[in-house]
C-alpha cells in the first residue's frame, strides 16, 4: 500500500511544486538574479556593495557602426571604485533607450545623493550656462548643453536619470 502512496502522491506533489513555480517562476527567477548579482558583488567588493551610478556613451567608428563605454560607479566598506559593467547589460541597456530616443548619445543614472560626484566623473568642460543651471538647481533638474548635445536631467524615484541627444542630424 505505502508504494502504490508512493508512486500516486509523489509525482502529485512534483506537479504541484512546479505548476506553483511555473506560475511565480518569472519573479522567483528575478529575485534569485538580484540576490545572486548582489552575492556576486559582495564578494568582489566586499558586504553591502552598492552600484550607484551606472553610464552608457555611444562612441562612433563610422558613420554606420559605434561602440558603447558602459561604466559603472560602485560603493562598499572598501570605498568607491569604477568598474565596466557587462556588455550584454550594457548593449540591452542601450537598446531599450535607443527604443525611446533615437538619437540618444550619453546615458547616465545616479542616485540622487550621489549625484554630484556622479556627474562630475563623466562630464567636465561644462559652458558657462550650464555650470550656472546646477550652481541655481539643488536638485539638477532641467534642460541644458553638453558639448554639441542637448541634455535634459530629470528625477525618477530617487533616481536622476540624464540623456544627452545630438539633435543636429
Amino acid at each position: 500500500m505505502i508504494t502504490v502512496l508512493k508512486k500516486f502522491v509523489a509525482p502529485i506533489a512534483l506537479v504541484g511544486t512546479s505548476s506553483s513555480l511555473g506560475a511565480g517562476g518569472y519573479g522567483i527567477s528575478n529575485y534569485l538574479n538580484d540576490v545572486s548579482r548582489q552575492s556576486r558583488q559582495d564578494e568582489i567588493y566586499g558586504e553591502n556593495s552598492k552600484v550607484f551610478s551606472r553610464y552608457i556613451k555611444k562612441t562612433e567608428e563610422s558613420e554606420n557602426s559605434f561602440n558603447l563605454l558602459c561604466e559603472k560607479l560602485i560603493t562598499s566598506e572598501i570605498g568607491d571604485r569604477k568598474e565596466d559593467f557587462p556588455i550584454p547589460e550594457c548593449h540591452k541597456k542601450f537598446q531599450d533607450l535607443v527604443s525611446k530616443n533615437k538619437k540618444l548619445e550619453i546615458w547616465m543614472e545616479s542616485d540622487k545623493e550621489r549625484f554630484s560626484e556622479s556627474f562630475s566623473q563623466y562630464f567636465d568642460n561644462l559652458s558657462e550656462e550650464s555650470e550656472l543651471l546646477f550652481m541655481n538647481n539643488e536638485n539638477y533638474l532641467g534642460n541644458w548643453k553638453y558639448q554639441n548635445l542637448d541634455c535634459n536631467n530629470e528625477q525618477i524615484s530617487e533616481k536622476i536619470i540624464v540623456s544627452c541627444s545630438n539633435n543636429s542630424y
